[in-house]
């Protein structure tokens, strides 16, 4: 152990996953300067150690001779990020994915080296970093992912070749294709929820539409046989078409009269508690909210498999349902075989093929029609 003067350095700690707590040395506390010397459990003894000082005279002369620009920081990165055009296209919600972690990314990396990230030793930071949320699996992916986004970005413009994060695995291990919304679930969302939250479940459940196309559904889209209206998705203008088939009808027909009798003059479809059309993220909060007062754990998107179950139920063909709810048929075949018996599809068909035959004898039944619900413009 040796003295020295080590004038200007700043000492920091982090507790990590687990508990950790690690002491990180930077040769300065000037904005970008870099870390040199990182220590577990306790600070570095004094005085210092031989292999301290050098790693801090090393350290320090490099950063002279070859500063950090802020140019070339984490932060800059972001705020670049923010203003391309390829950000500002992307859905709100996904936007709102990707700035709920900016801040943690900056607290943590702010002030690092672009480049830093390709060294192999960034690998194992990042690692602690992200298990900071271990807890929350899924929480814990999306700082990572936001993180490889916007190094993804930076690889793009060429300011790196390549970054060590790409393949650090993910937490959250979940395949809820095969999950549905059954009857009792159903039943107990409803059985004390308000109209503007029974329509979204009765809607989900009956079209198989994503939560994004939920919320933005016009007033109007309602054609007699069919919902359509135009939308933006990734950057493409696309139609997009529902059949109206079986309860829908029924539901839809109940909230153009209640909202006429309430004078709702929302320009979507369906609307808060407000009358006012609802946000993702507004919806998302309320459905679960209610969901949980029953104990019930499945998602909005769980719903899509329910969805599948009623369009079977009406008649429709495998590869129909895929094509509206843009599964593949697998995906469609295994939901139904593990949900329906086949003796109720038959007789569903067979109800509903009857029932066309008394309303309109030169009408083909429905079980033979192709439906596409998705048209690019």
């Amino acid at each position: 152990m040796v003295k020295a003067d080590l004038t200007g350095i700043h000492r920091y700690k982090k507790t990590l996953s687990g508990g950790l707590v690690r002491y990180y040395y930077k040769v300065s506390r000037e904005k970008g300067a870099p870390v040199f010397w990182t220590r577990d459990h306790a600070p570095e003894p004094e005085p210092v150690s031989k292999a301290f000082i050098a790693a801090y005279h090393d350290k320090r002369a490099d950063w002279f001779v070859n500063p950090i620009a802020e140019s070339d920081t984490i932060a800059h990165l972001i705020r670049r990020v923010r203003i391309t055009p390829e950000f500002q296209k992307l859905a709100r919600a996904t936007r709102a994915y990707y700035e709920e972690a900016f801040p943690h990314i900056l607290e943590e990396f702010g002030e690092d080296e672009i480049a830093a990230f390709e060294d192999k030793a960034m690998r194992k930071d990042v690692k602690d970093w992200r298990n900071n949320w271990r807890a929350t699996p899924r929480q814990a992916d999306k700082m990572l992912g936001s993180l490889i986004y916007i190094l993804n970005f930076a690889i793009d413009e060429g300011e790196i070749t390549q970054h060590v994060i790409s393949k650090i695995k993910r937490l959250h291990k979940s395949d809820r294709s095969y999950i549905i919304w059954e009857k009792e679930d159903i039943e107990a969302f409803k059985s004390d929820a308000p109209n503007h939250l029974k329509w979204v479940i009765d809607l989900a459940t009956m079209t198989g539409l994503r939560r994004e196309d939920l919320v933005t559904i016009p007033a109007n889209a309602d054609k007699d046989s069919h919902l359509e209206w135009r939308t933006h998705k990734s950057g493409r203008r696309l139609t997009i078409i529902v059949p109206i088939i079986g309860e829908l009808r029924t539901l839809l027909n109940d909230i153009a009269d209640h909202k006429g009798r309430q004078k709702i003059k929302s320009t979507t479809l369906l609307c808060n508690s407000r009358g006012k059309p609802w946000t993702g993220m507004g919806l998302s909060a309320s459905f679960r909210k209610q969901a949980s007062k029953h104990g019930i754990e499945k998602t909005m998107h769980d719903m899509r498999g329910t969805a599948v179950t009623h369009f079977k139920l009406a008649g429709l063909e495998d590869d129909e349902i895929a094509d509206i709810v843009g599964w593949k048929k697998a995906d469609v075949e295994k939901i139904i075989k593990l949900y329906i018996d086949k003796e109720t599809v038959l007789r569903a068909i067979i109800h509903r093929v009857e029932k066309e035959r008394q309303t309109n004898k030169n009408c083909k039944p429905a079980v033979n029609r192709r439906i596409s619900i998705i048209k690019d413009e």
